[in-house]
């Protein structure tokens, strides 16, 4: 663990927490399930488009979103932090960069150069919110790994590299990953437009916010969940 007994708490955009960091989040199996839906996401999106005027402001000129605080132990001893409490919003998180990355390269890759460019720029982004890539811009690990005790971290593995079908969906935290995700990747795909993308993108990377608190052990970590 930590060698230090300070607790840090700040807030911090998506691209701090996930894309612009190299340390896995480690999900350990005092967890409970994963246990948002399509209810969920639903109103996460919806607040997210009313913020950004669906997606028609600059995004240096909104104030941005907090989704709310994740507490965390660092644990220096395997270079990772163990999540015990944010499991949701983090994997949830690194699924809507999945779904955009996704649509990115469905929607954009094939346009004019210029476009070409910057849509390879944030493919490249988006890939690090959810996996830890090596210096060849190469798959490495997960950005989100599970202990091997809890029952959905497969399909979760799985989903990520692309390499799931409906036979992997053997949980209630399966289907409900699962219906996270195709709600995600139905509202970006149905409801933005390639201008939108590019708005949403920067959103995404820059104004959703969450509170990082972070613990130097265990016991000091559940003080703070349970405050």
């Amino acid at each position: 663990m930590s060698k230090t007994g300070t607790i840090l708490s700040v807030m911090k955009p998506v691209a701090d927490i996930l894309i612009n960091n190299s340390t896995p989040y480690f999900i350990p199996d005092f967890q409970r399930d994963f246990v948002w839906g399509e209810k969920e996401v639903t109103e996460l999106w919806e607040d997210i488009k009313a913020d950004t005027n669906v997606f028609q402001r600059e995004t240096d000129e909104l104030e941005g979103y907090l989704l709310g605080n994740i507490v965390l132990i660092q644990d220096d001893d395997n270079n990772r932090k163990i999540v015990v409490d944010g499991q949701q919003r983090l994997t949830t998180l690194s699924l809507m960069g999945l779904a955009l990355q996704m649509i990115i390269k469905r929607k954009l890759l094939m346009r004019k150069e210029q476009l070409l460019i910057n849509a390879c720029g944030m493919i490249s982004d988006l890939r690090k919110s959810y996996s830890i890539v090596n210096d060849m811009a190469e798959f490495k690990e997960l950005k989100i790994q599970h202990d091997s005790g809890l029952n959905f971290g497969q399909y979760y593995r799985k989903l990520i590299s692309g390499e799931f079908d409906e036979n992997d969906i053997l949980t209630d935290a399966d289907k409900n990953i699962c219906a996270v995700f195709d709600k995600i990747y139905e509202s970006i795909d149905e409801e933005l437009n390639n201008e939108q993308l590019f708005h949403f993108f920067a959103y995404y990377k820059l104004k959703i916010m969450l509170i990082e608190t972070t613990a130097p052990t265990e016991a000091k970590a559940f003080q703070l969940f349970e405050i």
